[in-house]
């Protein structure tokens, strides 16, 4: 259920702010004062400005407030009022700090004001806390200060002590000029400041934290983070292009844009030393044309279709693309996981506002729905739209002169959800297109998907997670798993198999993931796709692969080529897990990319997924792997050489103790003529030994540079081809390519290896070349190479080696050659001559001519 309560409605309001400690809504009223407000409409306190007439709000005011208890234990309300005043015959502005308790006294005449240096853009309270004490307490506030942030970007703060303020201070003026668009937003000791200098500029958001004094002169704010923000779209939508709204939660913000786009940005928390932060757009502008009234059963008669879009909707959505007319839409940050859009224009004319609830890392819609507003819609323009706060009680705005509390429930995100209702929305999309007489168009505009953005509100229910369908649990013991599991862990249970009710035509989902990896790997620019769009790809066949459902093979080469490009090397491996053998088609350049990236753990897997290499694809991959090691990729080298090792070691100690264990059966049933029939432990030994022998021979005798090779020369090659790219390889190169190609035919031809490598299923991470895939490379090799070996000066110590082995094996080949009558002999089964005979040195032969003549 969604419910709205107006709080506050004035003619001369100023602006409202939200106070989180409290709950409740300081609002600013011009010629007036400030009045608080919970969320049930209730007034819990005012102030007033004064008598002067010349004093005025320049920004609405912040309050923070606490109870704590004094020496006798008698609970008090602490608290204080920042506010921003203007005196327009002095020309001048002040920060007054006042006590919400004293009713009494004006905020003209607060105890403590302080000049500020020029206009302000808005005021903050930070505070930072100490630890909770052993009784669970919540301990008193560690730093409390206040926060302005001026018109021309800098910002000043000053600590609030328990009677006054301290110092302001402010960082001096630089020489650039000042921007022309500021933002600001803050949420306990984090202060998120936008900027931008022109429209269609970047923006440059800061993430400022409290830091106590430790000298005594105050508190002051110190940088964390910075990230700079490319305007989002394309032509005049990205060059008219302004920030015109900020919120954020603990684990990310969410900044608007006047062209109908939202960048959510995540990893605010923490330093530096945390990681970057990552933004990820989402296209809002096209829910303008899309959102009706709620389909629920209150209000589904009286929402207009989407094809009956007044012509007003319609241009106001078309100048919103060219950058003219800001969207009619809010969106705001909810809780860590999710944010709200606020459609102000699809069922204005039935006082309603659509919402839809998203996920902030997909963009996938979660719920949606509508709620009955007593404000007039129709008449209210964008600019004095905005949200002033949002959080999983309320979301706070400002709408014309009113402030109203939207009563929105959140929704538990998971991601089968999430798939379930792309694929319900991508179907309600096209029916309503169809029923419209209109073709739905594919694109990249929309949350989620081309077909999700236009069915935002149309969504049906949330998809109930049938407790019977959980991995390895009995009918009758679903009761005592929803008991055991907590409720927000019981989202995130892997289910097996998926009813038909809960995804309904997957193929629209992988359809849109197609259309969207195509567009963008067919975009002018050579720019990777959306990390968001990645993720969401990766997610959909990781999901497809765990319930035993097929993929496409192109949206298999669309993901992995675009993860290459985009380098998220975690991506691309968590993708290739759910690849299946040969299952990669035309992605001969994430082989190149993987080597050039140092990327090499994931050289076994791709060698394994991929279906074929183009032959110049593998050549310049090994000229990159067969590079000499130098500082840069050195450290990359021996870290995979020593997980090589490592998995070789493991397997020696298999065999021993599968060695160990068929001894010891053997001496243990030596009295049991079953036991001594039975050849299970010996075969499984043999089978044990067989694979320590190979994965010795991967390790032993070969380089950190040379350990690279084997997953790249197990890959099947068309010798041809192969052969005629090989003379693209650098001389160093081709050199060190025999010498590694010669260390293979010794192991092969000298036993080290022998013929049971031939049966042996080697697993994925101790990938080696054959002894037909050794002498096929050695020979494309040396014929591409041809002249320039036969021109050196001296034979190569590699050429050498293998000589010496070849003609070892054909010297062995010669022996068997002589025994070849015999061994004919005895496959044949012919009875061996008597012992007279075979004695004897000379034979008669007699001929018998059997013709009838």
């Amino acid at each position: 259920m969604a419910a709205a309560t107006l709080l506050c409605s004035r003619a001369e309001l100023v602006g409202a702010t939200f106070d989180q400690c409290s709950g409740s809504v300081l609002v600013t009223v011009q010629g007036d004062g400030v009045q608080s407000y919970n969320l049930e409409q209730r007034q819990l306190g005012s102030l007033t400005l004064g008598s002067r007439s010349a004093l005025e709000f320049q920004v609405a005011s912040a309050q923070h407030s606490e109870r704590a208890h004094d020496a006798d234990q008698q609970q008090q309300r602490l608290g204080v009022v920042a506010s921003v005043v203007h005196d327009r015959n002095a020309k001048s502005y002040s920060l007054c700090l006042s006590d919400p308790g004293s009713a009494t006294r004006p905020i003209s005449d607060a105890p403590s004001r302080l000049a500020l240096p020029g206009p302000a853009q808005s005021c903050h309270i930070l505070q930072q806390r100490q630890q909770t004490t052993a009784a669970g307490d919540s301990a008193a506030p560690r730093c409390l200060a206040a926060a302005v942030v001026l018109s021309d970007g800098r910002v000043g703060v000053t600590e609030l002590g328990p009677d006054s303020a301290g110092q302001l201070h402010v960082p001096p003026s630089g020489q650039q000029p000042a921007p022309r668009t500021v933002l600001a937003t803050s949420s306990q000791d984090t202060l998120l400041v936008a900027a931008q200098s022109a429209a269609g500029s970047p923006v440059t958001l800061r993430v400022l934290r409290l830091a106590p004094s430790t000298d005594g002169s105050g508190a002051g704010l110190t940088q964390a983070k910075t990230l700079t923000l490319a305007c989002p779209g394309a032509g005049a939508a990205a060059a008219h292009a302004i920030p015109t709204g900020l919120t954020m939660t603990a684990a990310f913000a969410l900044l608007q844009w006047s062209n109908g786009h939202a960048t959510a940005v995540h990893g605010i928390s923490g330093g530096a030393a945390a990681g970057a932060m990552r933004p990820c757009t989402f296209p809002l502008a096209n829910t303008l044309l899309a959102n009706g009234a709620s389909t629920s059963a209150s209000t589904a008669a009286a929402a207009p279709p989407p094809a009956t879009a007044s012509g007003r909707k319609r241009k106001n959505a078309d100048a919103a693309a060219t950058g003219g007319v800001r969207p009619r839409v809010l969106c705001a940050a909810v809780d860590d996981r999710q944010f709200v859009v606020l459609d102000l224009e699809s069922a204005a004319a039935q006082s309603q506002v659509c919402f839809s609830l998203h996920d902030a890392q997909f963009g996938c819609p979660l719920s949606s729905g509508s709620l009955d507003l007593d404000a007039p819609l129709l008449n209210l323009d964008a600019a004095q739209c905005a949200v002033v706060a949002a959080g999983p009680e309320a979301t706070i705005v400002r709408l014309g002169k009113a402030v109203h509390a939207l009563h929105i429930r959140t929704q538990p995100v998971s991601l089968l959800s999430m798939v379930a209702r792309l694929s319900v929305s991508a179907t309600s999309a096209a029916a309503a297109a169809a029923s419209a007489g209109t073709q739905a168009k594919p694109g990249s505009a929309g949350i989620g998907g081309s077909g999700v953005a236009k069915a935002l509100v149309t969504l049906p229910a949330p998809v109930a997670l049938d407790q019977g369908l959980l991995s390895a649990q009995a009918p009758d013991a679903t009761a005592a798993t929803g008991s055991s599991v907590a409720a927000d862990d019981a989202q995130d249970v892997v289910l097996e198999p998926v009813p038909a009710a809960a995804v309904t035509r997957p193929e629209d989902i992988c359809n849109s993931l197609i259309e969207q990896l195509s567009a963008a790997a067919a975009a002018a620019a050579p720019s990777p796709p959306p990390q968001s769009l990645l993720d969401s790809a990766v997610s959909y066949i990781a999901g497809r692969r765990q319930h035993g459902m097929a993929v496409p093979p192109q949206l298999l080469a669309l993901t992995a080529r675009g993860l290459a490009a985009a380098k998220q090397w975690s991506q691309l491996g968590t993708l290739l897990q759910h690849v299946p053998q040969a299952g990669l088609c035309g992605c001969s350049e994430v082989m190149v990319a993987v080597a050039a990236a140092q990327q090499y753990q994931l050289l076994s897997r791709l060698a394994t997924c991929l279906d074929e290499v183009e032959p110049a694809a593998l050549v310049t991959a090994l000229q990159q792997l067969l590079a000499p090691s130098t500082s840069s990729n050195l450290a990359a080298r021996q870290q995979y050489y020593r997980a090589l090792r490592e998995s070789a070691a493991k397997r020696v100690a298999e065999a021993e103790q599968a060695v160990a264990a068929a001894a010891a059966a053997a001496r243990g049933g030596a009295d049991r003529p079953a036991a001594r029939s039975d050849g299970g432990g010996a075969a499984a030994a043999g089978g044990a030994l067989a694979l320590a022998q190979c994965a010795a021979a991967a390790v032993d005798g070969f380089s950190y540079r040379e350990v690279l090779l084997h997953p790249v020369l197990a890959i099947p090659a068309d010798a041809p081809a192969v052969q005629v790219a090989l003379r693209r390889l650098s001389a160093p190169a081709a050199d060190a390519l025999l010498a590694y190609l010669a260390k293979w035919v010794i192991k092969y031809t000298g036993g080290a290896i022998g013929d049971m490598a031939a049966y042996v299923a080697l697993p994925q991470e101790l990938l080696f070349p054959y002894y037909h895939q050794v002498l096929e490379w050695t020979r494309m090799t040396m014929d591409s190479h041809l002249a320039r070996l036969l021109m050196a000066r001296a034979p190569l110590p590699a050429l050498e080696s293998l000589q010496a082995a070849l003609t070892s094996a054909v010297e062995g080949s010669k022996r068997l050659i002589m025994l070849r009558g015999a061994l004919e002999h005895v496959n044949t089964a012919a009875p061996l001559p008597a012992a007279h005979i075979a004695v004897a040195t000379q034979y008669t032969a007699e001929v018998l001519d059997l013709r009838v003549r």
